[in-house]
């Protein structure tokens, strides 16, 4: 039984606040390449880290706040003239990746040799073949006879638990093995286990004796006690095999769904939901003698770093790591900052939060457009009562936002299309409510190349451009609002206002709203 099959992938709860996760990500790359630089101070030149993320899930969001992270950071490179990172974007498809290749955002980045793109074949990080990461752009292989000089970091949110599992239950002492039921979602069928059937097959023999060694070691544990668990397998491979095309050391960054001991798989007739994090754990720290941090909460989502070395006397955490983790920790705890929101939310639904708090938490997201887009009715409502202060903070506070707004380039397999987040659309409101006429006007017009022509936005668009002296655009953009909805409020006396300046007519503002 060659491992279950993998479940659709699903962005996670971490992608309700992705550029908050993606800061502490960069953050963890520049500590990884203050390792390099230290390195090459003593002579032992290393390359930039090859951050490698499984891209199928977040559809390139993730990398995009990632890599614009670091640019924001550009100060504290090593070396701010030579990039200290290269950030492939690994898809398990081909489709996926020329989707990848083809994003506009993607590709300025990769002109500026930031980013790259491979497909990854995780059925040979699995198997007995050998590691071979093709660059696609550079045009450069990563493998056993061309290994990676420098720091290899693999970024798997919610991404782990998508990949290849094995499942496991122990009843009556007996050990037996799962397969998914194709009947019903998210279920399992055990069954005994055949005399002398291979129990991890696909695993190349290194990883067969990790992954047995991790079975005898549940099957020990549970012996006297009935219990069900999953065994990461491609996520177990992917950490383990990339220490054989690299020579300094691993880092990987999990985020995901799951469980942290043993305690919550007790008693379990089937595996519990998401990564087994204890498994990954007990394998890296007994096995690959690596160094393991995770957040230090863990209802729901966990967090962790796992470092391996290489190479012999190279240690596989350095304080420059270790600090950094210790500081980006609690902010990796999404459940927390997702509990905040809510109860920020809440509070506004009851007309009790000022502008102040909306801000607070729109900043402590690191400005993500969905967190944005989450809270927009409640701050555009806000907005006309804004401070002088609050205002010049809120057209900053606008910018980062829009900085990282990114249209993913493919909808997820096996899931309905989604509805794209006119991000841009409620900018333009806050600006229009600002009364900065031409930042707004920007962003409609940028709201209408993503979202088309909608009578709404072309209706701000002609009172924009009235403000800023376009009359001709004004007059034109709100004749078509008209036409897409004839009751458009405002709309045909702005029209009347826009062709008499057309015109050398003075005009009379008779209270016409903006909005």
């Amino acid at each position: 039984m060659d491992g279950a099959p993998c479940p659709a992938p699903r962005e996670g709860v971490a992608a309700a606040c992705l550029a908050l996760v993606a800061a502490q990500i960069a953050r963890l790359v520049l500590a990884a390449a203050e390792d390099g630089a230290d390195a090459a101070a003593a002579g032992d030149a290393l390359g930039p880290v090859l951050v490698l993320e499984v891209a199928d899930v977040h559809r390139g969001r993730l990398s995009f706040l990632v890599v614009t992270e670091l640019l924001r950071l550009r100060s504290l490179w090593p070396d701010p003239a030579s990039p200290p990172f290269l950030y492939v974007l690994g898809a398990t498809t081909r489709r996926a990746l020329q989707a990848l290749q083809d994003h506009a955002a993607l590709q300025a980045l990769a002109r500026q040799g930031l980013v790259d793109f491979s497909e990854v074949d995780f059925d040979a990080l699995c198997a007995d073949r050998d590691v071979n990461i093709v660059l696609e752009r550079c045009k450069r292989r990563v493998n056993g006879h061309r290994p990676w000089r420098g720091p290899i970091m693999p970024i798997l949110v919610h991404a782990a638990s998508a990949l290849r599992t094995n499942a496991f239950r122990v009843t009556d002492g007996d050990l037996q093995l799962g397969a998914r039921d194709v009947d019903i979602e998210g279920a399992w069928r055990f069954c005994e286990i055949a005399p002398g059937a291979s129990l991890l097959p696909g695993s190349n023999p290194g990883g067969r004796d990790d992954l047995q060694w991790l079975l005898d070691d549940y099957g020990a544990e549970f012996f006297a006690q009935n219990a069900a668990f999953s065994v990461p397998v491609a996520a177990i491979a992917t950490l383990g095999r990339l220490r054989e095309v690299c020579t300094d050391k691993i880092v990987g960054i999990i985020c995901d769904r799951g469980v942290v001991n043993l305690d919550q798989q007790r008693g379990r007739r089937a595996p519990a939901p998401g990564l087994n994090f204890h498994a990954l754990h007990r394998i890296a720290q007994s096995r690959w003698h690596g160094a393991v941090f995770t957040t230090p909460h863990c209802a729901t989502t966990v967090s962790t770093c796992i470092a391996i070395s290489s190479r012999p006397g190279c240690r596989p955490l350095t304080a420059q790591l270790a600090v950094q983790w210790l500081d980006s920790a609690p902010r990796l705890d999404v459940d927390a900052y997702i509990a905040l929101e809510r109860s920020v939310a809440r509070n506004c639904a009851n007309g009790d939060t000022e502008l102040s708090a909306l801000l607070a938490i729109l900043r402590l997201a690191n400005h993500d457009p969905h967190v944005f887009f989450r809270l927009r009715n409640f701050i555009v409502g806000q907005t006309p009562f804004a401070t002088p202060r609050q205002a010049q903070d809120l057209i900053q506070d606008v910018a980062a936002v829009r900085a990282r707004c990114f249209v993913a380039p493919y909808t997820l397999a096996g899931t309905s299309p989604q509805t794209t987040k006119d991000v841009a659309f409620h900018l333009g409101r806050v600006l229009m409510g600002l009364r900065r006429y031409a930042s707004a006007l920007d962003a409609f017009q940028a709201s209408k190349a993503l979202a088309g022509e909608h009578a709404a936005t072309l209706y701000n668009i002609g009172v924009c451009a009235f403000h800023c002296g376009t009359f001709d655009l004004s007059a034109e953009s709100l004749q078509k609002s008209l036409a897409l909805n004839p009751h458009q409020p405002g709309a045909s006396a702005w029209r009347a206002r826009a062709i008499a300046r057309l015109g050398g007519i003075a005009d009379h503002d008779h209270g016409l709203e903006e909005e």
